[in-house]
């Protein structure tokens, strides 16, 4: 996961919307607030032709 999406994961930790936990990745407080900001890096990261 951290090699698909390595800038989306930087960016939203950077940006304190993301947390790491021992498991992986959550939302932090902020990041809730903004989720579908989150997941809109995440989905527009992803090429169909990879």
């Amino acid at each position: 996961m951290e090699e698909v999406f390595a800038k989306p994961l930087g960016k939203m930790l950077n940006a304190g919307l993301l947390e790491r936990t021992a498991d992986g990745f959550r939302l932090s407080e902020q990041g809730i607030l903004f989720g579908n900001d989150v997941f809109a890096e995440f989905i527009g990261s992803i090429s169909l032709n990879s």
